[in-house]
């Protein structure tokens, strides 16, 4: 029985992490996710070349290290959940490191939030987040 269930959960956990990497982004962290709504409305927001270029590099150095943290947060999620199942061995100390990525997760979204209103006008900056506060509510309707 024990096993049954080990495997099913892990089934249902492989399944799960075959979700799309925003839903996982979304999941590892709760900071807005403003670049990629930057620039999927770039000509709404009326960016200069030079502006597109700031962000396209922002994003070309730090996604990559967001991918690997995300992902990091994901397996030992993973990990944790099929540990508690069997064992109460330090399930605090790994949940606590969870904790320290997604840390490292939401410094770097609040540094990619520095650097967007450097990049942006005001106005410009106002109509992403207002961009973006709206896609939220759209979604969060759905699951309240």
């Amino acid at each position: 029985m024990k096993k049954t269930l080990i495997f099913l959960v892990t089934l249902l956990l492989t399944i799960t992490s075959a979700h799309a990497s925003q839903e996982a982004l979304d999941h590892a962290n709760p900071m807005p996710n403003l670049v990629r709504y930057t620039m999927g409305n770039g000509d709404l927001l009326q960016l200069s070349k030079e502006q597109q270029s700031s962000i396209k590099e922002w994003a070309s150095i730090n996604k990559p290290k967001m991918k690997k943290l995300v992902k990091k947060v994901i397996m030992q999620e993973q990990a944790l959940l099929k540990e508690s199942l069997t064992s109460d061995e330090n399930t605090l100390k790994k949940a606590e490191a969870i904790l320290d990525i997604r840390r490292e997760i939401m410094q770097i979204k609040t540094l990619c939030r520095t650097h967007l209103k450097s990049v942006l006008t005001p106005s410009q900056y106002t109509q992403i987040v207002n961009i973006y506060i709206d896609e939220y509510y759209k979604k969060t309707e759905i699951i309240l």
